[in-house]
Order: structure tokens, then C-alpha cells, then sequence
């Protein structure tokens, strides 16, 4: 397994969500983007890891 193999080691995109989830108000604060529009990025960004687990469970699926 590669160092940052994204599709079998998803920690980085779980991170990655949640420190914009939690961080959401003060990038409000600094950047004027709403907090809700961050809040939608984090959660697509955790989500990430579900979509590559959902695809390989199809495929194993149809063989």
C-alpha cells in the first residue's frame, strides 16, 4: 500500500472533513463564506470515504 493510497486509507478525508466542519464559524469570520456553505463542503469531503466503501461493495457485488 502506497504512502497516501487515498482509496484504501480514507483517514485523511475523515480529517479533512471534520477540521472544516469544526472550524466552519471562524472561516465565516475570516472569509466571509457562509458558515452553511462550509458545513456542505466538510460533509462532502467526509463523505468521500462512504462513496469508494458503496463502489467496491457494488463491484464485489457484481461479480
Amino acid at each position: 500500500m502506497k504512502k497516501w493510497d487515498f482509496k484504501n486509507n480514507p483517514l485523511f478525508f475523515t480529517m479533512l472533513g471534520l477540521l472544516i466542519g469544526s472550524a466552519s464559524g471562524f472561516i465565516e469570520e475570516r472569509t466571509n463564506i457562509p458558515e452553511t456553505i462550509t458545513l456542505f463542503v466538510g460533509f462532502f469531503i467526509l463523505m468521500i470515504p462512504l462513496f469508494f466503501w458503496i463502489k467496491d461493495w457494488l463491484m464485489k457485488k457484481k461479480d
